[in-house]
């Protein structure tokens, strides 16, 4: 007989070179958040609203065909390197390597490569209440040097919600900067526009972006900027300032020492 936290595993779609992807339950009290061993997917987040009818806030696909093709990477993690690569180049200990040219915006790599680690199929354990997911990156993926091996643990508690732990070990230098993608609603995933979310960023400053979201390497103060979330803000007062109003595309900078566990962010739905 299963507990309240036994994790439960049920197949989910196919890929196309024929391999079973399974989705994970994890629960946690009146939480619930289902994972996939492709691309590390967090596809549902299920928490009861004020009323107690319960709602699932992660955007993402009902079926598993959206997550093989996924171009927003929904849910996913993104890597080798999160993010974008400034003309899809970089150099290493004195070498040059030339990596995948995937960004819309321009000849950038963004998120880690046309598969990067958000396409691929992760070998998968249970212990306890943790979901272990592994995956082995090999040399020249994506343009990358190394064989890295990706272990990205799940755990749902209610003390502490949702955690994710990323390891990655390398058999040859390579930049590694693993991060998860997946988007909230809390007005459910089919509630349509945030604007009415209450958002508060710990953070005093941001990291400036030029207009293809590369890191100029300037860091601004957000006193005094739209970009200042350090009391309550109803989020549409800012994207309604946001140019083209296309969404807030910004790095904040976290405060404190590395490694120190802290507030980042919360948010909240007024109606």
């Amino acid at each position: 007989m299963s507990s309240a936290h036994d994790i439960v595993k049920e197949k989910f779609g196919t890929t196309k070179d024929g391999k079973d992807v399974y989705k994970f339950t994890l629960k946690a009290g009146k939480i619930s958040v289902n994972i996939l061993n492709f691309g590390c997917v967090v596809k549902d987040i299920l928490v009861p609203d004020r009323n107690g009818n319960v709602v699932d806030v992660c955007l993402g696909y009902d079926n598993f065909d959206g997550y093989e093709t996924n171009p927003a990477f929904m849910g996913a993690i993104c890597g080798r390197v999160a993010n974008r690569i400034d003309g899809a180049t970089f150099e290493l200990d004195g070498s040059k390597y030339d990596v995948s040219k995937n960004d819309p915006l321009g000849n950038n790599m963004c998120h880690g490569g046309f598969t990067g680690l958000t396409r691929r199929y992760f070998d998968w354990t249970i212990n306890g209440t943790k979901l272990c997911l592994q995956y082995v990156d090999t040399d020249g993926s994506e343009g990358f040097p190394g064989d890295v091996t990706i272990t990205v643990t799940y755990e749902l508690t209610e003390e502490s919600g949702l955690m994710i732990d990323y390891k990655a070990t390398t058999n040859k230098p390579t930049p590694v900067d693993i991060s998860n993608h997946f988007m909230v609603n809390l007005s459910g995933h089919d509630g349509g526009y945030i604007g009415d979310h209450v958002v508060k960023m710990n953070a005093s400053q941001y990291l400036e972006f030029n207009e293809k979201f590369i890191p100029t390497g300037t860091i601004t103060n957000v006193s005094g900027t739209m970009y200042d979330l350090q009391k309550p803000t109803v989020l549409n007062d800012v994207l309604d300032k946001m140019p083209g109003k296309d969404g807030l595309h910004l790095a904040y900078i976290l405060p404190g020492a590395k490694g120190e566990k802290k507030m980042v962010a919360k948010y909240v739905l007024l109606s």
